[in-house]
């Protein structure tokens, strides 16, 4: 599915409401991104060092939240690529997160992104019949790879599959609640 959504899609259900947590408020715009939110979004990631700008301009289509500040500045975005998973059949959405440096260490704060995430994606991909088999996250952050990161993850309901070939780990949730 390329380009806008229905209206009716982006108006109802709890999907299309803003979240807010702390001084921070999430918005979905998966699928319904102006140009104007594109070059923002862009410019917020080649500025922070995210990706290059040829990166940001490809992966700007797979922005599924946006996350501002109380100032209305964009302090962080959620993404999703829908791609096949080593030797699965169906494809899984591949999670990434990107939390500007003075923004991190917001209590809670990647928990909600990453399970508004999910449950978002998992909607999607069942009102629209894209066939994602579930979701997948590859954690590339040093800092992520500390044991109690580890149950944190577990706890909000991903498996771990073990490490990908970079020796990264990866955790997954399929939609169905089945494992891999």
């Amino acid at each position: 599915m390329n380009g806008v959504l229905p209206g009716e899609f982006l108006l109802k259900g709890i999907f299309s409401m803003d979240i807010e947590y702390k001084d921070y408020r999430l918005k979905s715009v998966y699928k319904n991104i102006n140009s104007q939110l594109k070059d923002e979004i862009v410019d917020f990631w080649v500025k922070n060092g995210a990706v290059s700008s040829a990166d940001a301009e490809r992966r700007v289509a797979e922005v599924v939240y946006s996350i501002r500040n109380s100032s209305g500045s964009l302090t962080g975005l959620s993404t999703a690529c829908l791609q096949k998973f080593m030797d699965q059949e169906q494809p899984f959405y591949f999670m990434r997160m990107f939390i500007r440096q003075e923004d991190r260490g917001v209590h809670g704060l990647y928990r909600l992104v990453s399970r508004r995430t999910r449950e978002f994606l998992k909607y999607f991909d069942l009102q629209f019949s894209v066939g994602g088999r579930g979701t997948i996250i590859v954690l590339e952050n040093p800092k992520f790879l500390r044991k109690g990161n580890f149950k944190m993850l577990a706890r909000n309901g991903w498996k771990y599959y073990g490490q990908g070939p970079r020796g990264n780990h990866i955790w997954y949730d399929c939609f169905n609640g089945e494992g891999i």
